[in-house]
């Protein structure tokens, strides 16, 4: 695995930071009305990227739930699970970097593991140096998300589901200050052996917070 690279594993790219709307227009202040579900898809909604938009027709972004909106997953594990990518498309630009899209397609967390075949490619040496030096683990029920800052201005974060018999990597993200965070999903099956691995590392962690 790439220290900051694609896995070769993942299936599909999306962009990290993003702001949603439920209306369809700019906002000026940090207060808005955020939503708890996906957009349903052939909607249109307005969001808020860290970066300019990407110049191909349409581009996935991620959504978060309200709470995990705000405050991140680290404080509302329990929003992990309706989370979603979303494929959108732009139709104008509107003030305050807001830009109006198209929603084209929604994949919500909960299926990742049925729509991505499971994959073995890739070694995940440097997941696990990172996991050691991870600062944030949570859980709610069988989806973890593991965060660190690796370095003063760059970092990384993941989320894996394990059901007690299988662990799979789902999603793996890394930003860097001054460039966009990217993201990437598939579905990396772990063998017994990389399995009991990455949880001994995250047990010794806990224990350690």
């Amino acid at each position: 695995m790439d220290r900051w690279g694609k896995p070769k594993w993942a299936r599909l790219t999306f962009i990290d930071d993003v702001e949603w709307s439920e209306s369809q227009e700019a906002h000026y202040d940090d207060v808005w009305l955020r939503p708890d579900k996906p957009p349903p898809q052939g909607t249109a909604r307005a969001i808020k990227l860290l970066m300019p938009p990407p110049q191909a027709p349409s581009f996935r972004v991620i959504f978060r739930p309200a709470l995990s909106a705000l405050n991140g997953w680290e404080e509302h594990p329990e929003e992990i699970e309706s989370s979603a990518l979303v494929e959108v498309e732009v139709q104008a630009k509107l003030e305050n970097n807001w830009i109006l899209v198209d929603v084209r397609n929604v994949l919500p967390f909960a299926e990742l593991s049925d729509y991505f075949p499971p994959s073995a490619e890739d070694d995940i040496d440097e997941l696990l140096d990172k996991l050691y030096a991870s600062t944030v683990h949570v859980q709610s029920k069988n989806w973890h998300f593991v965060h660190s800052d690796i370095e003063s201005d760059a970092g990384f974060w993941t989320v894996f589901t394990d059901d007690g018999v299988t662990l799979s990597i789902l999603l793996y993200g890394h930003y860097m200050i001054g460039s966009a965070p990217q993201a990437y999903a598939g579905n990396r099956l772990l063998s017994d052996e990389e399995h009991q691995h990455i949880l001994g590392i995250l047990d010794e962690r806990d224990l350690e917070s």
